[in-house]
């Protein structure tokens, strides 16, 4: 059976029948629900979508007589509670975004330090090499100084003999 503003029939009690008779046509009417207290919602007949707020996508069947009025209060259940707190937690200022923050800030802080120490490490290594290429040259000439003495202390201890 087909309900709503695209259907209508209209019946007649007939005494010499003693039955209904088709008497025409009269249009029939759409629920109109307001879900929350919200704004209101046409439906189809007696099936009803709410397209926003809290119970955007709720599908259901309105049935009483016209003009009934009826109160339907949608709560938010264990999946849209948990799908919140998650939403608060990420967000900004949410205390998972805080913790990745903060992390980052301190991976941030640590990649800096790294960075000083390599420069200073890069720093020190120089000054090394060069104090070593210094010391190397410095042995050079000690040894070519140990061979002309060598040489001349030879030559002496010859004259002295």
């Amino acid at each position: 059976t087909r309900y709503g503003s695209a259907h209508s029939l209209e019946t007649a009690w007939d005494d010499g029948n003693e039955g209904w008779v088709f008497a025409g046509y009269d249009e029939g009417a759409d629920v109109v629900v307001s879900v929350n207290g919200g704004e209101e919602t046409t439906g189809d007949g007696q099936r009803v979508v709410v397209r926003d707020g809290p119970a955007d996508g709720l599908r259901f069947t309105a049935a009483g007589a016209q003009g009934t009025e009826a109160t339907l209060t949608v709560r938010q259940g264990l999946g849209g509670a948990m799908d919140a707190a998650l939403a608060r937690m990420e967000g900004i200022g949410g205390s998972v975004r805080r913790a990745s923050d903060g992390m980052q800030s301190r991976i941030d802080l640590l990649g800096d330090r790294i960075e000083s120490y390599e420069r200073r490490l890069a720093s020190r290594r120089a000054a090394l090499e060069r104090q070593f290429v210094g010391m190397e040259s410095a042995m050079g000439r000690l040894m070519d100084q140990q061979q002309q003495l060598q040489g001349q202390l030879a030559g002496l201890m010859n004259n002295w003999q």
